[in-house]
């Protein structure tokens, strides 16, 4: 595929991207929701990087991820240069999404990582929710992937 056209290549290697960090990071209820249809190519995923002001400084992203009372987090940010990040190829768009919580280190130390689809699945009432959004990638109701706990204020 890669040598008949470079830009669709990408698509399959940013969802093979997705699934081996939600492979090796996601939680079982994560796998379990996000993996067979992704697998399967029914979805596809992203890798939401780039800010305007950033460039490819990662540790500069300004996008921020504030928890809810009811235990989602609110993404409010600017991304650019997402690769396949809208299309009408599948379903659902699994977008991976780097922001900063409260009382995050400065740097790359203090970066989450969130998944954000472009819709939700309907299995999903504990990971997603709908809510109105200023950022691009539809909802924002979500609880961070487990590796991006945040580390509580002092230690």
């Amino acid at each position: 595929m890669t040598s008949s056209c470079m830009a669709f290549s990408l698509c399959p290697l940013l969802t093979q991207g997705a699934i081996d960090m939600l492979e090796h990071h996601g939680d079982e209820e994560q796998r379990e929701l996000y993996l067979r249809p992704m697998v399967a190519a029914q979805w596809t995923g992203t890798m939401n990087l780039t800010e305007p002001q950033a460039g490819s400084d990662v540790g500069a992203v300004r996008t921020r991820a504030v928890p809810a009372p009811d235990g989602t987090w609110r993404i409010t940010g600017q991304k650019i240069f997402i690769t396949y990040g809208e299309h009408d190829m599948t379903d659902n768009i699994v977008h991976l999404v780097l922001a900063r919580v409260p009382d995050a280190p400065a740097g790359t130390k203090g970066i989450s990582c969130f998944i954000v689809p472009s819709s939700c699945p309907a299995a999903s009432a504990t990971t997603c929710g709908a809510s109105a959004s200023s950022t691009r990638w539809g909802s924002t109701r979500r609880r961070p992937a487990p590796w991006s706990t945040p580390t509580p204020s002092g230690s």
